[in-house]
């Protein structure tokens, strides 16, 4: 079957033979050839005493520095070190407590514990 050109403007465009579509090959993926071995990621390894984290949580949040001050004071009596961050929630200050702890997942979540509050925030976690 002969193709017919289709009509057009420009005669010198009219004058060029129309030539079918041919069907694209496959083209081969091109794979770099590995000349060395890749030595494997070195694992996380947990040290000698049991496998230790460091835990960062958020325990309570005031929009009042005065009541997020009472609280450190109160968690200092317990034996849990805290810090205030500050932040905002639409345009208002909160004053967020957060708890550092240090020690296998039992002992963080015994220190936890020692707080009294309920509904701890994980903000972070890392090996030690």
């Amino acid at each position: 079957a002969q193709v017919r050109p289709a009509p057009t403007l420009d005669p010198a465009l009219a004058q060029r033979p129309q030539v079918a579509p041919q069907a694209a090959k496959p083209v081969e993926p091109v794979v770099p050839a590995r000349t060395e071995a890749v030595p494997p990621a070195p694992k996380l390894e947990a040290p000698a005493s049991g496998g230790g984290v460091e835990a960062t949580y958020q325990v309570a949040s005031f929009f009042k520095k005065d009541q997020a001050d009472a609280m450190i004071k109160k968690l200092a009596q317990k034996g849990v070190k805290a810090e205030i961050r500050p932040g905002k929630i639409q345009d208002k200050d909160v004053f967020r407590i957060a708890v550092t702890l240090r020690g296998t997942e039992q002992e963080i979540k015994a220190g936890l514990e020692k707080t009294g509050e309920k509904g701890p925030i994980l903000l972070g976690k890392k090996p030690l």
